[in-house]
């Protein structure tokens, strides 16, 4: 099964294997973490979909799978549906 949206940056195999996501996304996500952005994450959850708001910390490899931290949550990189910076209101 196939999720996508944006730009088709990610595929995911409903919570089985890891299935390595494009450099774009990737690339995107370390964008967001230099700069300290605050993010809008979607991913994929148990009972539809769950939604992480804040900067991400770090971008990471572990046990040949990526994963980035928002607001301590570390997050499986193919599990994300989609990222969006969070509008700020003056």
């Amino acid at each position: 099964m196939q999720y996508l949206q944006g730009l088709n940056l990610i595929a995911m195999d409903d919570f089985g294997h890891y299935i390595p996501v494009s450099c774009d996304l990737y690339d995107l996500l370390t964008h967001y973490a230099s700069n300290k952005s605050k993010v809008d994450i979607q991913t994929k959850a148990m009972n539809g979909s769950q939604l992480y708001s804040g900067i991400i910390s770090d971008v990471f490899t572990k046990n040949k799978e990526e994963f980035c931290v928002i607001e301590g949550n570390e997050l499986r990189l193919d599990f994300i549906i989609s990222v969006l910076p969070t509008t700020q209101t003056s």
